[in-house]
């Protein structure tokens, strides 16, 4: 009896171990996927929901790329990026991450479409209130007022 008690209280420690450690790399369980074994760092979305950042790592992840999943406010999302080796410059491209440093946060969108007169069309979230998504035209005179971060490809798919 003494055996049996002790196999499922061992058992129980183990279950309850790993269900933490779980929880605790997936801090709001809307993921409920074992990942246990998983090195995918685009796997879970460590930015807060309802805004800009949240929205755009999602949108990356979705298009197989790979940003950082520790930069931050949007507002150092540019420095961090080149600190991780990825290209930033003042040319946007379809797919690219648009980033500004105004504002207490900042704000980051991601590039749509590119238009045929220089202008460019982003998709973003909390651009007016938390999780509100919009899309918008940045034009052309405005471009030079942004950062543009170029994600990598995901080589864990």
């Amino acid at each position: 009896m003494k055996r049996r008690l002790t196999i499922m209280l061992v058992s129980s420690m183990i279950i309850t171990g790993m269900a933490t450690f779980e929880g605790i790399t997936n801090r709001d369980m809307t993921e409920p996927d074992n990942h246990f074994w998983s090195f995918n760092p685009m796997k879970y979305n460590p930015y807060t929901k309802g805004q800009c950042t949240n929205y755009v790592f999602d949108k990356i992840r979705e298009h197989g790329k790979q940003i950082g999943v520790s930069w931050n406010d949007a507002k150092y999302w540019s420095s961090h990026a080149q600190k991780d080796g990825y290209h930033v410059n003042s040319i946007p491209k379809v797919g690219s991450i648009m980033q500004s440093s105004k504002g207490k946060y900042g704000h980051v969108a991601y590039i749509e479409k590119k238009y045929k007169d220089g202008s460019i069309g982003v998709s973003e979230m909390n651009y007016h209130k938390p999780y509100e998504i919009t899309e918008r035209t940045i034009f052309q005179n405005e471009i030079k007022d942004y950062k543009y971060i170029h994600p990598k490809n995901n080589s864990h798919i």
